[in-house]
Parts: structure tokens; sequence; C-alpha cells
């Protein structure tokens, strides 16, 4: 939701996660408590961070059953969202932004933080021209031993992840995101993935066995 901060007098962004009926099934409550875990965890992920390309919280907490995260309200779009009105995008653009999410990852992992999740729709351009990263919802603190992450369970897009977290979601470093933002760069300036496929399986099996044609082959403005 976009909320207004009365007291600092400036527009929010409200984060809900809406809470499950009593007579819901177990699997279901299953499901939402593992959310609200994920969702405790970007809150914790984003706290710890401080940094001009990186979203900032204000605050935490539950209403009424319903666990809620206050962010600072960003006017832009982002990235998938420009890609659906202009790909492949500029490549000027492109390397601006991208250099700014590496500064934000680059801190991210001095902290302990591995996103885990890069992908264009989980980074905003702002009107100002300032780009910031967001969404840390399976973000893994290094120090954490939070077992929310469970042996063969993938996570984030499977367009955009890497070889090892498709082998074992537990055992991924900074490496992960930085081929996650290497796939988001390609498609950005190509407007096509790497790694493409009709189904999840055929997807996986190009990742994990096949070369990607070079980016210069969909966009010959790419310089080598």
């Amino acid at each position: 939701y976009r909320g207004y901060d009365t007291k600092l007098e400036r527009d929010v962004a409200i984060k809900v996660v809406e809470s499950v009926g009593e007579n819901a099934d177990q699997l279901t409550q299953t499901s939402h408590q593992e959310l609200i875990e994920r969702f405790k965890t970007e809150a914790k992920a984003i706290a710890k961070l401080n940094h001009p390309n990186i979203v900032n919280i204000y605050d935490f907490g539950v209403e009424n059953d319903k666990n809620y995260m206050v962010m600072e309200f960003l006017k832009g779009r982002d990235l998938s969202q420009l890609l659906k009105f202009n790909s492949p995008l500029g490549i000027e653009l492109v390397v601006k932004c991208i250099v700014q999410v590496c500064a934000a990852l680059d801190y991210a992992h001095q902290t302990g933080i591995i996103h885990r999740d890069i992908k264009p729709a989980n980074i905003i351009l702002l009107d100002n021209g300032l780009t910031k990263l967001m969404d840390f919802g399976i973000a893994r603190i290094q120090e954490s031993q939070s077992q929310l992450t469970q042996a063969g369970t993938i996570l984030g897009s499977v367009l955009y992840i890497s070889p090892e977290q498709l082998i074992s979601a537990q055992k991924v470093d900074k490496r992960a995101d930085i081929y996650s933002l290497g796939v988001t760069m390609y498609e950005l300036l190509t407007g096509t993935f790497p790694y493409d496929g009709d189904n999840v399986a055929s997807i996986i099996s190009k990742i994990m066995q096949s070369q990607p044609e070079p980016p210069s082959i969909f966009n010959p403005k790419i310089t080598e």
C-alpha cells in the first residue's frame, strides 16, 4: 500500500502479509508461516543495510495479526516494466543501472547478506536517475542458522538462477548474485535470456550444460 507518515510528513510504502483463516488446512498454515518467516528475514536483512542503492526500511511490526513493513516510497519503475515498453534497453542506461546494483551488492555481501533473487523486477530506476535494489525476501544472512531453505528447494526465479543454486539452495555465496546480475544484464541488453526453453526442465538443462550465445548476436550495438 501507499501510505503517509504523519510524524515525518513523507509518503511510504507499506508491505503487508495477510493472515489466513483459522479453518485453513495444515498445508496452507505451514506455507503461510514460511511466508511470514521470509517476510521477517527481509525486514532484518534490509534493516542491516544502509546504502543509497538499497531500499530503506523504516518500521516493522504486527497489527491485527497482519505482519507489515514500512519502507521508503520509490517513485519510478522497475526494469522489467521498462523492458515491456522498450526492449532492449539502451546500453548507456543499462550500464549506469548495473554499476549501481553492483555497488549495492558489494555492500550487502560485505555485510554478510546474499540477495538470491536478482532480476529486473527487483531493480527500480527512480525518476531522478538513481537505481535501487529491493525485495530481499529470500535473502540469506550468512551467520544465521535459519532452516528456511530446505535442501532441494529452488528459490528465486529459475531463468536467473545460478547452477550451484539449482543443485543446493543452501550452499550459495555471493557468486550466485553476480551470476543472476549477469543474466539480468544480458536480458536488459538483448531483450532475451541467455538460457530459455519451453518448460522448467528444459531451462534447467541448458543452465547446467550449455553456453549462451554472445549478446552481440541479438544486439549488434553491444561492443566486444
